[in-house]
C-alpha cells in the first residue's frame, strides 16, 4: 500500500469513516483507536463550548449522541476547531427526534452569535420572540415554564461592548433593555 493510500487510511480510521481498505491495514492500525477517540471527544468539547444552551436544553448525554453523529457526517475541514460546527444548527432541524423542539435551530444560531462576540460587536440578529428568555433561563439555569416561543414575531438581539464588558441587548420587545453579559 502506498504511503498516500496509508494516510488516506489513517484519517478516515481517525474520522470513523466505514473504508474496505481498513480490513487491509488492520493489524497496522489497530493503536488508532487512541487517536481516533481523541478527535471525536476533542471535536464534542468544542461543539459544547460553543453551544452551550444546546447542552443545557438536550443534557450531556443526548448532546453528546447528537454531537457524535454531527461528527461522524461532518469532518472537520480546517485545522483551527473553533471553525468547526458552523452547520450544527441545520443539523439539529434535521433531526427527526428533535423535531418537536424545533426551536434549538434558534437556540444554536443564538449560541454561534455569542461565541463569536469580538466578530459580531455592533451587530443583531433576529430570532423569534421568547428565544432570548429561553437562551437565557438556560444558561443562568433559570426557569423555563414560562417561556413562550412565538416564531410569527422577530425579536432584535444587538451584541454590544459597554466598557470591558460584552453584552447581548434585547430591542423589539416589551422588554426592551434585557441585557446578557
Amino acid at each position: 500500500m502506498s504511503e498516500k493510500s496509508e494516510i488516506t487510511v489513517f484519517t478516515n480510521t481517525i474520522r470513523g469513516n466505514d473504508s474496505i481498505e481498513l480490513e487491509q491495514v488492520f493489524s497496522r492500525t489497530k493503536g488508532l483507536v487512541v487517536y481516533q477517540n481523541n478527535y471525536l471527544y476533542g471535536h464534542i468539547s468544542a461543539l459544547e463550548r460553543k453551544f452551550t444552551s444546546i447542552v443545557k436544553a438536550l443534557g450531556h448525554e443526548n448532546f453528546n449522541y447528537f454531537a457524535r453523529l454531527f461528527i461522524i457526517k461532518n469532518p472537520s475541514k480546517s485545522e483551527n476547531i473553533d471553525n468547526y460546527g458552523f452547520r450544527f444548527e441545520s443539523f439539529l432541524a434535521e433531526q427527526n427526534e428533535l423535531l418537536e423542539m424545533g426551536y434549538l435551530k434558534y437556540l444554536a444560531r443564538l449560541d454561534l452569535f455569542w461565541f463569536e462576540s469580538f466578530k459580531n460587536l455592533g451587530k443583531s440578529i433576529g430570532l423569534p420572540k421568547g428565544i432570548f428568555s429561553l437562551w437565557d433561563s438556560l444558561i443562568n439555569e433559570k426557569e423555563i415554564d414560562e417561556i413562550e416561543i412565538v416564531e410569527q414575531f422577530n425579536e432584535k438581539i444587538i451584541m454590544m461592548k459597554e466598557e470591558e464588558e460584552i453584552l447581548l441587548v434585547l430591542i423589539d420587545n416589551e422588554h426592551t433593555g434585557e441585557i446578557y453579559e
